[in-house]
């Protein structure tokens, strides 16, 4: 995928995709893309250690809602096999489904299976700066749904 200078880039050009995918109805074409952000960024930082810093982001379709998130995968040095991805937060770019609706049971499943994948960055909707990543890693702390 294409790699950006800026997490705010990266945040308008999902935006930008969402519009274009609300005109053309075709979600699925972009479903299976991920964007990163460049190594030459000023906001890309080196982890200190695990878990893995979340600077790529991608499309997700819960049912019939569409959002985006933030991920990074721990990459295992000994193989070619990755170790486990970490997601943020899903940010939605639509509404929920009515309550009423036949959608919002299998909405439910899939957001729940989804959500089980949120381990780390559990409360974050993008990644930390990397003062709070410090933070984070000098007290040891992984606490889930922690505030920076």
């Amino acid at each position: 995928g294409y790699k950006f200078q800026r997490i705010a880039e990266m945040t308008d050009f999902i935006h930008k995709v969402y519009h274009l995918i609300q005109k053309r109805r075709s979600p699925k074409l972009l479903l299976n893309w991920t964007w990163h952000l460049s190594e030459d960024s000023p906001d890309w930082y080196r982890s200190m250690r695990y878990p893995q810093l979340p600077f790529s982001i991608e499309l997700v379709k819960v049912g019939s809602r569409l959002g985006y998130r933030w991920f990074g995968v721990y990459v295992v040095q000994s193989d070619d096999d990755d170790g486990p991805t970490q997601y943020c937060e899903i940010n939605w770019l639509d509404q929920e489904p009515e309550r009423e609706s036949s959608d919002y049971e299998i909405y439910l499943q899939k957001l729940e299976r989804i959500q089980r994948d949120i381990d780390f960055y559990r409360g974050y909707s993008q990644p930390p700066t990397q003062d709070e990543y410090r933070r984070w890693n000098l007290t040891g702390k992984y606490s889930v749904g922690r505030s920076w």
